[in-house]
């Protein structure tokens, strides 16, 4: 099964089997396919996770992404259309020692 179809799955088991009416997602800011997998499925961004993602031995930023599953969300005319506002990329910061890190 691909990731796709996967995504596809369990959207279905959300929906129908728990009933659910919202769903999240993560996705690495530099997985594009990962996005374009969400994106076909309905899913849009919403926000950043910094340091969310542990990848390659390190803390990375998560894309955060949501859906509105089934007919229990809004109805279109109350829907917010159009693109996403990111914040801004947070502000380094050093410590005494010289360590690097991000605020936000």
């Amino acid at each position: 099964m691909s990731w796709a179809n996967a995504v596809g799955f369990a959207l279905r088991v959300l929906t129908d089997e728990f009933g659910l009416h919202r769903a999240e997602a993560s996705a690495h800011l530099k997985n594009l396919p990962s996005q374009r997998v969400l994106r076909r499925h309905g899913f849009s961004p919403y926000g950043v996770a910094h340091f969310s993602l542990f990848l390659d031995g390190s803390r990375r930023d998560g894309l955060l992404w949501e859906r509105v599953l089934g007919d229990r969300g809004l109805a279109e005319s109350e829907a917010v259309v159009g693109p996403v506002q990111l914040p801004p990329a947070a502000p380094k910061q050093s410590r005494p020692d010289g360590a690097v890190f991000e605020c936000g």
